[in-house]
């Protein structure tokens, strides 16, 4: 009779986000020197030299690709939704507060646990020298064609 086989995940706060949960599912069905690799590729990338190939190609070399794939897929799967998201959110912010005129605060109120990336995406937008996004809501709102070459000096 075989032995069954258990994993054993870590305790997962409740209502974790659901790509976290499948990267460390991912994680868990990984042997040992997948999960080694795993965790060396990630202290590479959080170091200086995360720019390093040799380093990365060092760490994974006698892991086949076959194994690390559900796991690779996962992470994959949860940059792709991130930047999708940061996509929705910069669009939500461009239209709302530079094309509507709305205030910040007030797509804050309404996401309060998007606030940190709110004011870092609309802040990206108000440099003194950058008036792209004024000067074509105002172009709108008169009802011409923008043209962001007009006002620019070289």
């Amino acid at each position: 009779m075989k032995k069954k086989e258990y994993l054993q995940l870590p305790p997962i706060e409740y209502g974790e986000d659901s790509n976290t949960v499948k990267i460390i599912w991912e994680y868990l069905h990984l042997d040992d020197d997948a999960q080694k690799a795993a965790r060396a590729e990630l202290d590479l990338l959080m170091s200086e030299e995360s720019d390093s190939k040799k380093g990365h190609e060092a760490i994974i070399r006698n892991i086949s690709a076959e194994d690390l794939q559900g796991y690779h897929e996962a992470i994959r799967e949860t940059i792709r939704e991130c930047i999708q998201q940061a996509c929705s959110l910069t669009y939500l912010i461009m239209k709302e507060c530079f094309f509507k005129g709305r205030p910040v605060e007030d797509l804050i109120e309404e996401m309060p646990t998007g606030e940190i990336m709110i004011r870092a995406i609309y802040e990206l937008f108000l440099t003194d020298e950058d008036t792209f996004f004024e000067d074509l809501a105002k172009s709108e709102s008169e009802g011409k064609k923008f043209n962001p070459y007009e006002n620019m000096t070289s």
